[in-house]
């Protein structure tokens, strides 16, 4: 008995006589009876690949003209004529190759179709089921020439089939196409809304997009905005109408939206009442404006700006 884990050149030469059967033995006849000294494995594989192997030449000869399609499935068929092309053998002409073994009617379904060739496999293979039968009635008629009135009833079922997959197609191709129509359509429309939305200040009121969405919230602003001004101009009674362009120097608050003057020489910095410090009592300071208008003042106020700089500011 040998071991199945077969290591040595002595027992793999052992093990390949032993399952050889009388017939195989007379082609290699003299090696097992006169075995060489050496490479007695090697000498025997060879000897049975030169005999029983097909050559490059035999393979590419029944590839051409011996192969049939027969009893067999159309998927069958294009298995073997892989095997014996080894890849050496584009897509493109083994396809041709494929279709030229293949009967008319399926040949007018497949040439209708752009699928590749192993997807084309299948589908002869279902045609083939579904026509076999009244397929093998035609042939079997071909005897005496038939009149136009009793030719085979499968002829039409296969222009049918071909002008049905035909339209299929033509369909998939407009959906795709209406699909990334519209897809670019709305992406586009969807840019210039965005930018005219961004960009846009309301020409009445003179407030930007941002501040006339968001009010005091809002954390982007879009010069020119009278926002801030409009908000101080209530407050401060007798002052003239802010003017939209100025000389000077503003940093704007991202949390709050206001904007504080830079380096203006003053004592206090006023920030406009919010709706709770209404209700807070008045303080014993008051302001008063250029025309010796009283401006009433509530109490301190403790804000942390963000100022876009790399710490907050209090």
């Amino acid at each position: 008995m040998h071991s199945h884990s077969v290591v040595s050149p002595v027992s793999k030469y052992s093990a390949l006589v032993a399952n050889l059967d009388a017939e195989t033995l007379s082609y290699v006849s003299d090696i097992v009876l006169s075995p060489p000294n050496s490479d007695k494995y090697h000498t025997l594989s060879q000897r049975l690949i030169t005999q029983f192997s097909d050559s490059e030449t035999q393979k590419i000869k029944k590839l051409l003209t011996d192969l049939q399609l027969g009893d067999e499935k159309p998927s069958h068929l294009l298995r073997k004529m892989k095997e014996l092309s080894n890849g050496q053998l584009q897509d493109d002409f083994l396809q041709s190759l494929w279709l030229q073994r293949m009967p008319p009617h399926i040949q007018t379904v497949l040439s209708a179709s752009s699928e590749p060739l192993d997807k084309l496999a299948i589908i002869a293979d279902k045609v083939s089921e579904v026509v076999g039968a009244s397929s093998t009635i035609c042939a079997a008629t071909t005897v005496s020439p038939p009149s136009q009135s009793s030719s085979c009833s499968v002829q039409p079922t296969m222009d049918s089939l071909a002008r049905q997959i035909q339209e299929l197609s033509i369909q998939v191709a407009e959906l795709t196409r209406e699909r990334n129509s519209s897809r670019h359509q709305r992406y586009s429309s969807d840019r210039r809304r965005s930018h005219s939305r961004s960009r846009s200040v309301n020409k009445g009121s003179g407030i930007c997009y941002y501040h006339r969405r968001y009010k005091e919230q809002a954390r982007k602003c879009v010069s020119p905005c009278a926002f801030v001004q409009k908000r101080v101009s209530s407050v401060i009674a007798g002052m003239a109408e802010p003017l939209k362009h100025t000389s000077r120097l503003f940093l704007l608050d991202r949390k709050s939206g206001q904007k504080f003057l830079i380096d203006s020489g003053s004592e206090i910095c006023v920030i406009p009442p919010s709706p709770t410090m209404n209700k807070s009592p008045q303080s014993n300071f008051s302001l008063y404006a250029a025309n010796n208008t009283k401006i009433p003042a509530y109490s301190m106020v403790r804000k942390e700006l963000n100022l876009g700089l790399r710490r907050p500011f209090i």
